[in-house]
């Protein structure tokens, strides 16, 4: 479940960032007789959500289960709580 909450919020923020550079990079969708669309439209979408959902596919090919994730996860938070007392 935390890698889907990684992978939404990662997909959002490389929207934002993807939307600004997205003429540069020529991935909009310009209008033409048939697209009911006024001005030119960046399709970057499909091209955040891989980006963002990466990350969850190369541990998947390592082996890590999102079960070692939380339990790393776990440790690292009782490590740092440790620390404080």
């Amino acid at each position: 479940m935390l890698y889907a909450i990684v992978a939404f919020v990662g997909t959002l923020c490389l929207i934002s960032l993807l939307r600004k550079h997205a003429h540069g990079l020529g991935l909009v969708d310009t209008p033409f007789p048939r697209k009911t669309h006024l001005g030119e439209i960046p399709v970057i979408g499909g091209l955040a959500i891989g980006i963002a959902f990466l990350p969850r596919q190369c541990a998947l090919w390592h082996g890590i289960s999102d079960r070692a994730f939380v339990v790393f996860n776990k440790l690292a938070r009782h490590q740092r709580n440790r620390g404080k007392q």
